[in-house]
C-alpha cells in the first residue's frame, strides 16, 4: 500500500490518480482511495474535530475488505496524514499488509498557486491560511518512508518514478 501524505493542495490527489493510470496501463489491480472523501459530510457531526479524518478512516475500515474481496493487490491512498497517531489509526483501518508512506512536497509558492485555482470561497482562505502549518507539522512528524517532490506540471513521469522506487513496476 502506498500512502500519499502531505499539505493541503500539494497534488495527492492528482499524483494519486497519475499512479492509478499507471497500473492500470500495467494490468495491475489496484484500489485508488481519497481519504478527503472518505470523510466529507457536512455540518461535521458531534464529536469530530474538522481535518482529523476521525470518519475518513472509519470509513476506510468499513470498506476495506471490499477492496480485498475484488482482488486489489496494491492500494494507493491520498491524505493528509499528520503524525504517528493518526498513521496508526490508518494502518488499524486497513488492518495487515506493508504501508510505504511518501510525503508528496512542492515548493510553498507552487501549492499556493494550485490552492488559488482549485478552491473557492472560505476554503480558499482557510487553505492559504494553513497550508505552510500543516507542511512543518507533517515534516516534523517524520513518518514518512520517502519523499516525491511534486514541482512538476504533469504527474506521469514523479508517479512512473514511484512505481519504480517501490518495485511496483
Amino acid at each position: 500500500m502506498l500512502l500519499l501524505t502531505g499539505t493541503i493542495g500539494v497534488g495527492k490527489t492528482t499524483l494519486a490518480e497519475a499512479i492509478s493510470e499507471e497500473l492500470h496501463e500495467q494490468e495491475r489491480r489496484h484500489a485508488l482511495i481519497d481519504l478527503d472523501w472518505l470523510g466529507q459530510v457536512y455540518p461535521l457531526p458531534d464529536g469530530h474535530q474538522p481535518y482529523s479524518y476521525q470518519l475518513a478512516l472509519e470509513n476506510l475500515a468499513a470498506i476495506w475488505s471490499n477492496f480485498i474481496k475484488a482482488g486489489a493487490e496494491r492500494a494507493v491512498v491520498a491524505g493528509t496524514i499528520l503524525d504517528r497517531e493518526q498513521l496508526d489509526r490508518f494502518r488499524r483501518a486497513v488492518g495487515r499488509g506493508r504501508v510505504t508512506v511518501a510525503l508528496v512536497w512542492a515548493p510553498e509558492e507552487m501549492v499556493k498557486e494550485r490552492i488559488a485555482k482549485r478552491d473557492r470561497g472560505a476554503l480558499l482562505g482557510d487553505f492559504l491560511s494553513r497550508s505552510a502549518a500543516v507542511a512543518a507539522e507533517i515534516e516534523a512528524a517524520d513518518i514518512h518512508d520517502l519523499v516525491a517532490v511534486n514541482n512538476e506540471i504533469d504527474p506521469r513521469p514523479l508517479a512512473r518514478d514511484l512505481l519504480r522506487r517501490l518495485a511496483w513496476i
